[in-house]
């Protein structure tokens, strides 16, 4: 809307221009205004002929507003909207879906048309320089040649078709199927919007008589998801890409913080199960969850006194007897974290009550179910045989073979005599004993253990058939065991003020609980 504010009339410039007859543009003179002429009033509009008494010299016209002082010119420029009414009922609905099924069909009529001009077009911008043309391609041009103006024929054939196909057929084709596209999405946006209205008002009549309730606070609902999801960490935990960065993830930290502790107990159990099976033959897998638990563990030794060390361990010192039951490469850290829990629990709270029966029992436990040896496959043709070797046997065995490579390993240069007798003597022993804590915790290594094992199965294997490199590797073995213990006895260890006879002792005598006294005093710590 245009409205004209005020107008700044010059008198002088009014008295002085004449007054025309719109008829015949003769000036007029009559104060009336009479054309002399025509006698037509040359007061009335040159285009409607309406005379406005009130204002006989008007800039505008009060009837159909022309001017014939100035005229004013507007030019709107439009695209078309495609705008639809919303749909109120189902009748409304069925009519949209027969109208969206019309427009598919001829959007892809369309469009199929629109493709098969790409195969002429091309061939008529590759052949704009040539002056033969295809049989099949001059039947196509005589065929649209029919349609094109008269001038367009005094230029190039090649170029009037393809102005032809591709300025008018194409552009046809192109704005049907652009406005086939913008209905179908705006009948889509209308039914959408119409059945999501739909489904909300059923929903809210639906819950009047359902009792509400937050999709979020179902806990079986949770905790089956929970256990479904430890279901697929497991399996995961097989693949070892999948294993790499499920770790490096820290799936280890959530699973330890979280799941261990809440949950039912087959819940718990299953926590456990997949931090074994992640932790399981990957080096920093190991050294994360052996950080955890035993910064947990120490944590609650120290604040004992302010919580419940039977309640806040239990979970923890469970996982780490499960995963020192895992055999790999790397069950010497982890029995190293469990003397580490040992040593700290007797040295903070050896005569509590809670800390003993809570922590330093469970550790004992582990301790001991690692040190017993597996029980051997014996016939049942021969229980007797399997009765008559006692551990006493057993001691005297391994106490020969060790005064044996303790005379190995004596001031004097060994002779060869006494190296092959020691080695036969070796040879002719079966239940030896590999595994030694003395040895443990002067520094030798899982190594150590399996070349111990491997010569003592290559010796079983070899019986009187001794060779030359099997003498040297013995010779390797025993000098770099000695060399072990040399450099292990500088190294000062934060455990060397437990020796055996201090808290071996303290917890045979232990006021506190019974069976700390049962496993300490039990042939797996007797050796």
């Amino acid at each position: 809307m245009i409205e004209l504010d005020s107008f700044y009339e010059n008198l002088q410039a009014l008295s002085l221009e004449p007054l025309q007859c719109p008829r015949c543009s003769r000036p007029v003179t009559d104060k009336h205004g009479i054309c002399g002429n025509c006698h037509e009033n040359a007061y009335q509009c040159r285009q409607c002929r309406n005379i406005n008494y009130e204002n006989l010299d008007s800039f505008l016209c009060n009837e159909c507003g022309y001017s014939k002082y100035g005229r004013f010119e507007f030019n709107f420029m439009a695209k078309p909207s495609f705008t639809f009414d919303d749909m109120e009922n189902d009748e409304d609905m069925k009519r949209g879906l027969a109208a969206i099924e019309t427009e598919s069909e001829n959007a892809h009529r369309r469009y199929q048309q629109l493709l098969g001009f790409k195969k002429p077009l091309l061939k008529i911008v590759s052949s704009v320089g040539e002056n033969e043309i295809d049989s099949q391609q001059k039947d196509s041009v005589q065929q649209m040649m029919v349609s094109l103006p008269g001038p367009a024929c005094k230029i190039n054939r090649k170029i009037a078709l393809l102005g032809v196909l591709y300025g008018e057929k194409c552009k046809a084709a192109f704005d049907s199927v652009s406005k086939s596209v913008q209905t179908l999405q705006g009948l889509r946006r209308v039914l959408m919007n119409y059945l999501h209205q739909k489904r909300a008002d059923s929903g809210v009549a639906a819950s009047r008589f359902v009792v509400s309730r937050s999709p979020n606070n179902c806990y079986g609902c949770a905790t089956t998801f929970v256990t479904q999801c430890l279901e697929v960490l497991q399996v995961l935990s097989k693949h070892p890409s999948s294993k790499r960065q499920l770790v490096a993830a820290s799936i280890l930290t959530e699973l330890f913080e979280n799941n261990i502790h809440q949950g039912p107990k087959t819940a718990r159990v299953q926590a456990r199960t997949v931090l074994c099976a992640f932790s399981e033959s990957d080096i920093n897998a190991v050294t994360e969850l052996n950080s955890l638990i035993q910064k947990k563990v120490m944590y609650c030794l120290e604040h004992h006194r302010s919580m419940d060390i039977a309640l806040a361990t239990r979970e923890e010192l469970s996982l780490l007897s499960e995963v020192c039951s895992l055999a790999d490469e790397f069950w010497e850290s982890r029995l190293r974290v469990v003397f580490q829990l040992l040593f700290s629990s007797i040295k903070l709270g050896a005569k509590h009550p809670a800390i003993s029966e809570h922590v330093i029992l469970p550790c004992l436990r582990i301790i001991s179910q690692a040190c017993t040896p597996p029980k051997p496959d014996v016939p049942d043709k021969e229980p007797s045989m399997g009765k008559a070797t006692t551990g006493s046997q057993i001691k005297d065995e391994s106490n020969s073979i060790s005064g044996s490579l303790g005379g190995l390993g004596s001031g004097g240069k060994p002779t060869p005599e006494s190296l092959d007798k020691n080695w036969d003597a070796s040879q002719k022993t079966q239940d030896i004993q590999l595994l030694s804590y003395a040895e443990w915790e002067k520094g030798a290594s899982y190594l150590d253990f399996v070349r111990r094992q491997y010569k003592v199965s290559q010796s079983t294997k070899g019986g009187s058939q001794r060779t030359r490199p099997q003498r040297q590797d013995f010779l390797a073995l025993k000098y770099a065991l000695r060399w072990k213990r040399c450099t292990s006895k500088t190294a000062k260890n934060d455990l060397s003020a437990f020796e055996l006879g201090s808290w071996v002792t303290e917890l045979v005598l232990s006021a506190c609980s019974q069976s700390i006294s049962v496993v300490v005093t039990s042939n797996s710590f007797c050796w």
